[in-house]
């Protein structure tokens, strides 16, 4: 079951330009007076504290307002980039009072803070992405395309007229 299915989704994306995340810290560091720190897990999925701004006409102002006076101290899903590259649904809170800016034109800005709910790390996928990473030289894409190269041209040149 995704995150998406069983909470309540806010459908309007924030601004890239004005996004700012502290991303959550679960690892504790003990300073010595002499040496390195002495590191380790402190907890596991510390939640990321998020700033975002959404810039929208008149009617989506109205929903985002209604959204927040139903959902403000209740959580919810909502698109974000958070240490990555694509969007993905996360569970978030409201995190205080909403700023307002009417802009002019019929033209709002919303922005607001978000406290939000870490996706679990799939730890043995990282390991494979910096191992191709460090193997290909940074330029994964070699390696990308060499798969597709060997499933959309080498199987099919292999298997002849089998009709695959």
């Amino acid at each position: 079951m995704a995150i998406e299915d069983d909470l309540p989704r806010l459908i309007l994306c924030p601004l890239l330009e004005n996004y700012s995340a502290a991303i959550g810290n679960d690892v504790l560091s003990t300073q010595y007076t002499n040496g390195p720190p002495r590191l380790r897990l402190n907890n596991v999925g510390a939640p990321h504290q998020i700033s975002v701004t959404f810039r929208h006409k008149a009617v989506h102002h109205d929903y985002i307002w209604q959204f927040w006076e139903l959902y403000k101290v209740k959580p919810f899903a909502m698109r974000l980039i958070i240490k990555g590259t694509t969007m993905q649904w996360y569970k978030c809170w409201f995190n205080g009072m909403p700023q307002d800016t009417v802009l002019g034109g019929n033209v709002f800005e919303f922005s607001c803070g978000l406290i939000v709910k870490p996706i679990p790390v799939d730890l043995e996928l990282a390991a494979t992405f910096v191992y191709l990473y460090e193997q290909t030289g940074g330029d994964i894409s070699g390696f990308t395309n060499a798969l597709e190269k060997l499933v959309n041209e080498d199987l099919p040149d292999a298997l002849g007229s089998l009709n695959a």
